[in-house]
Parts: C-alpha cells; structure tokens; sequence
C-alpha cells in the first residue's frame, strides 16, 4: 500500500512538473471550438448536444456562440400494409451568445464564470394510422410524448473548468442555472378516413416557463487555436 503511494505521489509530481513547462493558460486573440457530446443518454449510445465556439477578446474575457440541437425519431413498424402503426418525433433547435470570465489558471486546469443568452425552437409532430387509409396526424404536437411546439428564450448562468490534456487540447464539465420560458405554438389535427384528409386547426397558446439548477449530463471537448 505504501509502495502505491509513493507512486501515486510521483506520478502527480511528474504530470505538475510537465504542466509547469507550458502556458495552458487562454490569451488575448485566441479561438477555441468544442463539442459536447452526452454519453449518458437513454436514447442513444452516443450523442452531440452542442456545438460551441470561444473568442477571446483579453487574456480572462472570452464571447461565445453555440448551437445545439436534440432531437427523437421513432416509429412501430407494422407487420402488413393493413396494421396499425404510430411515428413520430420531437425535438429543440437552440442558437445562443454569451460571455465568460477566466478568473482562476493553474497549470492545465482553467476554471471560469459567465452567461449566455438563447433562443429555442421547439418541434413536434405525430402520426397513429389504424390501417393504410384511416388514422390521425398531428402537426406541431406530438401526441405520443406530450410535447408541444413552440418559441421561446433562455438564460444560462453558469460556472465550469476547462482541463487541458495536451497544449490546446482540453476536456471539461459545467455546473448551470437555466431558466427558459417557451411561448407555445396553435398546431393542426390532420384526419385521414378513406384516404382523405381534414383539417382541423387549434389553438394551445400558454407559456412552458422552467428553472433548474443542474450539473450538465456531458462531457466537453475542445480545442485552443
């Protein structure tokens, strides 16, 4: 057990050492771009949540843009033309600017602060056929999940490390507050008898309003330029 320690103690002595022989640290003029990918998803073995791009405008300032989007796409198949069988999918589209503060370096480790601001575009849509010419679609709501279309906005307050792996190369987590307020979209109601279809528009209206606090489910990986 002793022996191990010892190891362990210079293991981290020889990593600290190394990681004193270069600047991690962000500077004035550089551009970073990220990926952050959730492998914990239910859904998906492997996902991309977000796209994230980094100037920094000082050595500690940096504006951000991201883009994300997620989304879910299923369908029962049926055995024959003539069973029934339900698709649909639902997902959200978010396009965001923000600002962080690098207020603490050391080494390969680069904690920071910040916020940023988003507009969210949520959309559904569902489909129950009873045979090959009777059954119900739903556009801009999808009945099978509850989810609702809509637009709205959001905040992010949050506060997270970057841990840089080798020169501009780093990975990293984020602990937010997100509040978000969704303006909920009219969708249609498509019936199909006989092949025919009717229209039946309606109204939702409301306001889909949430706050969390959470520790984002992902992991972050990026590069320095």
């Amino acid at each position: 057990m002793k022996k191990f320690i010892i190891l362990a103690v210079a293991a981290v002595a020889a990593f600290g050492a190394n990681a004193a022989d270069n600047d991690f640290a962000p500077s004035k003029g550089d551009f970073s771009t990220e990926v952050q990918f959730n492998p914990f998803n239910s859904d998906y073995t492997f996902s991309i949540d977000a796209l994230k791009g980094r100037y920094f405008f000082s050595d500690k300032d940096a504006l951000t843009i991201q883009f994300g989007i997620n989304a879910i796409n299923r369908k029962s198949v049926p055995n024959t033309e003539n069973d029934a069988y339900t698709s649909h999918y639902n997902g959200t589209f978010r396009i965001g600017l923000g600002y962080e503060r690098h207020f603490f370096n050391y080494k390969r480790i680069d904690l920071y602060g910040g916020a940023n601001v988003y507009y969210a575009h949520r959309f559904a849509q569902s489909k129950e056929m009873y045979d090959d010419k009777n059954g119900v679609r739903y556009e801009g709501y999808d009945n099978i999940d509850g989810v609702k279309s809509g637009n709205g906005f959001g905040f992010n307050f949050f506060t997270g490390l970057d841990f840089y792996i080798y020169k501009g190369l780093y990975c990293g987590v984020e602990i937010a507050l997100n509040l978000e307020d969704q303006l909920v979209s009219n969708y249609k109601k498509v019936t199909i008898s006989g092949g025919q279809e009717t229209d039946d528009k309606t109204k939702q209206g409301g306001h889909d309003f949430s706050l969390n606090t959470k520790v984002q489910p992902l992991l972050r990986l990026g590069w320095r330029f």
